[in-house]
């Protein structure tokens, strides 16, 4: 047998995919839950209707963007790119957490005001530019001179 040359995941990164693929199936089984207990949101006010569109189509996003992360990201090389990395991923599942708390809880309460959901969409932001920045910053620190 030969060795293999690959090195292990990064925990992170499994950390991502797995809240990745959740995700697509909390975004199916959402869908579910409107086709079969909301009678696909038929004859439902406007309002209401448009909400949990809305929140449903988040949860997508999220998931998404775990995804995506959960294939692509690497290990930062330094101690505070790998915090900042944390920090940005901390956000990213809070996000999560919180869109599928506002489907099923805020959404279906009825209310316009979504408060977890709205800071959802701020922690999904907050999170996809600091990884953003931490690549920026890991790319300027490693270009050649």
């Amino acid at each position: 047998m030969s060795e293999s040359t690959t090195e292990p995941r990064y925990l992170l990164q499994v950390a991502h995919l797995f809240v990745g693929i959740a995700g697509l199936l909390a975004f199916a089984a959402t869908g579910q839950f409107m086709h079969h207990q909301l009678d696909h949101l038929v004859g439902m006010a406007d309002g209401p209707r448009a909400l949990f569109r809305s929140a449903h189509i988040y949860l997508l996003f999220c998931a998404l963007l775990h995804f995506v992360l959960g294939l692509h990201l690497g290990r930062s090389s330094g101690l505070a790119g790998r915090a900042i990395q944390w920090l940005g991923s901390g956000l990213l599942f809070a996000a999560f957490a919180g869109f599928l708390f506002g489907f099923y809880v805020e959404t279906a309460a009825g209310e316009v005001e979504r408060p977890i959901v709205r800071m959802s969409i701020y922690c999904c932001f907050a999170g996809a530019l600091v990884h953003g920045l931490e690549r920026l910053l890991s790319l300027s620190t490693t270009a050649p001179s």
